[in-house]
């Protein structure tokens, strides 16, 4: 997908949304986002963004709005553009390690219900089996 050009038109669905927008003129010098807005706005700005998947947006959104913020949102902020590059990725890429993790965790929740395997050549048969890569062969 395309990064969106930040002073391109914004449609008419992402206009109805935000209540910054209702007085939005697309002749305007300025883009809504950069009008005065409240701390809930700001947040509901920041989901749309990682919604629709707009970096740029993202970026523009959170450029010097420390000071309408509380200290929570201001650390998030803060913790945000620490890490932009890895923000950056997360939105561009739809690729996670989610699944690699919920095996893992499968795996340490397994060893430790069961008090310990005699050897791992069963252990590791178990792991195949509940994670369907191995069947159970039947006489």
């Amino acid at each position: 997908m395309a990064s969106k050009v930040i002073n391109q038109t914004i449609s008419s669905k992402a206009i109805s949304k935000f209540s910054a927008f209702i007085n939005f003129s697309p002749k305007s010098s300025k883009p809504p986002y950069l009008f005065a807005i409240s701390p809930y706005e700001l947040y509901q700005y920041v989901q749309h963004c990682i919604k629709i998947k707009d970096f740029e947006l993202l970026k523009k959104t959170l450029e010097n709005k420390q000071n309408i913020v509380s200290s929570y949102m201001k650390t998030a902020i803060k913790t945000i553009n620490k890490y932009i590059n890895y923000v950056e990725n997360t939105l561009k890429y739809d690729y996670n390690n989610g699944i690699l993790e919920g095996i893992h965790n499968k795996i340490k929740v397994m060893k430790r219900i069961s008090f310990g395997y005699r050897s791992f050549y069963h252990f590791r048969n178990r792991i195949f089996i509940t994670q369907n890569l191995a069947k159970i062969k039947t006489a």
